[in-house]
Order: C-alpha cells, then sequence, then structure tokens
C-alpha cells in the first residue's frame, strides 16, 4: 500500500534540506571572506523556527478535536448501550440492528458536531 505524502511533511522535508544548503553556503561564504552576515542567518532560522512552531500548533489542535470527537462519540455510544436493544434478545432481529444504526449515526453526528464547533461541554 502506498502511503500518501502529507503536506506538513513535505514542508518539513523542504526546510530541512533548505537549512543544509542555506549552513552549507553560509560556512563556504565564511571560509572565503571571513565572516557572514548575521542579520541574514538570524532571520533564517526565526523564519524556519516559527513555521515550525505554527505547524505544530496546528498539529496539536487537529489531534485535540480528533480526540474530543472521539470521546464524545464514545459517550454517546456507551449512553446507547446502556438503553439497551428495543428486542433485549442481545440486539438481534430488525428493531437490533436499527438500534445499532442510529447508535452509530448518533456517534457520526457527534463527531460532526465537534468538527463544526458545536461541540462543546
Amino acid at each position: 500500500m502506498e502511503r500518501k505524502v502529507k503536506t506538513m511533511d513535505a514542508v518539513l522535508a523542504t526546510m530541512a534540506v533548505f537549512l543544509l544548503v542555506f549552513v552549507a553556503a553560509m560556512l563556504w561564504l565564511y571560509r572565503t571572506t571571513g565572516g557572514i552576515p548575521d542579520t541574514l542567518c538570524t532571520c533564517v532560522f526565526a523564519a524556519c523556527g516559527g513555521e515550525c512552531g505554527v505547524m505544530g500548533w496546528i498539529r496539536t489542535t487537529k489531534d485535540r478535536q480528533r480526540e474530543r470527537r472521539y470521546e464524545l462519540g464514545d459517550r454517546l455510544w456507551e449512553r446507547a448501550q446502556s438503553a439497551g436493544p428495543p428486542d433485549a434478545g442481545g440486539g438481534y432481529g430488525l428493531e437490533g440492528r436499527l438500534w445499532e444504526e442510529a447508535a452509530g449515526r448518533m456517534c457520526a453526528a457527534a463527531g460532526d458536531a465537534v468538527q463544526d464547533g458545536e461541540g462543546g461541554r
């Protein structure tokens, strides 16, 4: 199975290659001229650090939202399970299948509500 390249992975790989080339260029410049442009080095590393910080913040926010969606879905599923299926025969039969489908739809709706920002505590 082929793995899809994600945007953040591509940005991080590109940034790593850029920084390696930049450091190599600065070492060559230092060797040939005896100095490097300090302001340029500071700005490049500040920009790359800022970009990595923002990407980390985005990733953390996405992970928190996903965990919250799972938590709400689990709560709804437990609530639906504790109510029990309507036919009390272990979930078999038409009513049991309909009940399970309804519980699954409730969990999916909870995930959509959290994703849309409606699932606050």
